[in-house]
């Protein structure tokens, strides 16, 4: 996989935050980010207008920090990310986009 921070926020609304048909601002963040017909490895992570990470395009996004596994506690609150959660594999926590560096270690799973 191959993972890049988006270059401009995505507005948080009902479609990102629940599960939804409606991927306008998914397209939209990959289409600034891609070019058009990108393979599906590529991944873009989104942020909102504070600079938080929320989720990825089509995945939800896992940091390791200081010792764990960190997801973002904005975006779509998914079933993967509930059980990751409630599993203890990891925390929910506040990640800014600023802080991702090339290299970091990273896992997504499905959104």
């Amino acid at each position: 996989f191959s993972l890049t921070v988006d270059i401009l926020p995505t507005p948080v609304t009902l479609f990102t935050n629940w599960k939804s048909t409606d991927r306008t601002a998914y397209n939209t963040a990959r289409e600034r980010t891609f070019p058009l017909g990108a393979p599906m490895t590529h991944e873009v992570i989104m942020f909102d207008r504070d600079g938080l990470v929320t989720e990825g395009t089509f995945t939800t996004v896992y940091f390791f920090r200081d010792g764990c596994w960190v997801t973002p506690k904005g975006g779509m609150y998914s079933v993967t990310k509930r059980w990751a959660v409630k599993q203890r594999l990891c925390i929910a926590g506040d990640i800014k986009a600023e802080t991702i560096h090339t290299g970091e270690r990273c896992w997504v799973s499905n959104a």
